[in-house]
């Protein structure tokens, strides 16, 4: 039997941003970057992103109040804090 050879795997995040889901529009809507964070357990970047796109008016972050996406977010303080701030607008 031959022995496997290892590869060194690419930088995950930017792999999956650049992919065909995202068509590297992912870079420009932090919103839709946050789920792939999300998805990765990076939970205080994900946020970081939400907030950046609450600050731009990203409608996608409003979509997200209805989303199973962030749910891992909704125990996180920041998280709460973001909620909140998205109500009082």
């Amino acid at each position: 039997m031959g022995r496997s050879r290892l590869v060194r795997p690419a930088p995950r995040v930017s792999l999956l941003l650049r992919g065909p889901v995202f068509g590297g529009a992912a870079v420009r809507r932090p919103a839709s970057a946050s789920f792939v964070h999300t998805g990765l357990g990076e939970h205080d970047r994900a946020i970081d992103l939400l907030e950046q796109a609450f600050e731009r008016r990203d409608g996608a972050v409003y979509a997200m109040k209805g989303s199973f996406l962030p749910a891992p977010l909704r125990p996180h303080p920041r998280f709460q804090a973001l909620l909140e701030r998205m109500k009082q607008e």
